[in-house]
């Protein structure tokens, strides 16, 4: 019996946990880490990168796709112009901080910049001093003012309403008076509320919300189930389950593993997650190889424990996995809940 609660725990540890000990998404207490004045600066990206989408203004000029993406020595530079590194709402996510140094690595920032282009975010840029950016929904509404043959003021003023609140009325007053655009603006933003479907309010930001409010309630759902689970099986070495005891213990530690899954998921594809684990950062980029190792690994150790459920350590050694997937489930609600779009 032995080997085989070496070889479960070995399981366990390097898959189930395995891409549990990721490094810190950020949160609303700060970064984890800003490099200041002085500090070594991050290692330069060497590629650049060719986006297809998206909306780039530069000094109240808009600029059309394609756009070339690259870092040098922790600075942005798109089409070969440098500028700010953006802030992204909500606030928990504004990348620079207010003296100036970079308060997240330059490739974790630059995956989060790129995800966003992709689906149609906008940048507003004042050069390299600040940078707004909004995802779609706001993006197409922002545009859709500024193309459209309202007064000046009441733009301003819809501006204010649906636009990031970083900006100032000045800021989006000069924006007005100079704003230029190219012939295929208008048909772009067109196409994307089409796509939307219900318009821009109601478009992938409000599908953004609902995920993310999804992730968060059932996260917090989950940790108050597996909270009650743990404190009703009690914890102590000699506890004895039964057999559909340790069924819905193992079933429960199955289902905050998907959880974790889907959560690492969603803060990779924006690229707020840096992966400190040697092991998964290999391959967290790849999701059909994360899914695939972290489901089989998953369901050997529960087949494992299911094998070996009534021995006394297999049921203290569930209910302590159970105890930290549980802490790291309710990490996931709280920060699921500070990311949430506004």
């Amino acid at each position: 019996m032995r080997p085989r609660l070496v070889l479960c725990w070995v399981v366990i540890a390097v898959g189930g946990l395995g891409l549990a000990g990721r490094a810190e998404a950020a949160t609303a207490g700060g970064p984890r880490r800003q490099l200041l004045h002085g500090d070594a600066a991050p290692p330069p990206t060497a590629t650049a990168t060719v986006i297809e989408a998206g909306f780039l203004i530069i000094e109240d000029r808009y600029v059309p796709p394609p756009y070339t993406v690259r870092v040098d020595s922790g600075r942005l530079h798109i089409n070969e112009q440098t500028i700010a590194w953006p802030q992204w709402p909500p606030a928990c996510f504004a990348d620079v901080d207010r003296n100036g140094g970079i308060a997240a690595p330059a490739d974790r920032k630059l995956r989060r910049l790129e995800s966003c282009l992709r689906q149609n975010a906008l940048l507003i840029c004042q050069n390299d001093v600040s940078t707004a950016g909004v995802l779609v929904g706001q993006a197409v509404a922002i545009v859709d003012v500024l193309l459209d043959d309202s007064p000046h003021d009441v733009k301003v003023r819809r501006l204010l309403d649906v636009g990031p609140s970083c900006l100032s009325a000045g800021q989006w007053d000069s924006l007005v008076e100079t704003f230029e655009a190219d012939a295929n603006l208008a048909a772009r933003v067109h196409r994307l509320k089409q796509d939307h479907g219900h318009g821009v309010e109601t478009g992938d930001a409000s599908l953004t919300r609902a995920f993310v409010s999804a992730l968060t309630f059932g996260g917090f759902a989950l940790a108050v189930l597996a909270l009650g689970t743990l404190l009703r099986y009690g914890g102590s070495a000699a506890c004895r389950l039964t057999g559909p005891q340790m069924v819905r213990l193992i079933g429960l530690i199955v289902a905050m593993n998907v959880y974790d899954l889907v959560c690492t998921l969603s803060a990779n594809s924006l690229g707020d997650m840096w992966e400190l684990n040697p092991f998964a950062a290999g391959m967290v980029g790849h999701v059909p190889t994360v899914v695939t190792f972290k489901l089989a690994v998953t369901a050997g150790a529960a087949i494992v424990f299911l094998t070996a459920r009534y021995h006394r350590w297999v049921q203290t050694g569930s209910w302590w996995i159970g105890v930290v997937y549980t802490v790291l489930i309710l990490r996931w609600a709280t920060y699921n809940s500070l990311v949430m779009p506004c």
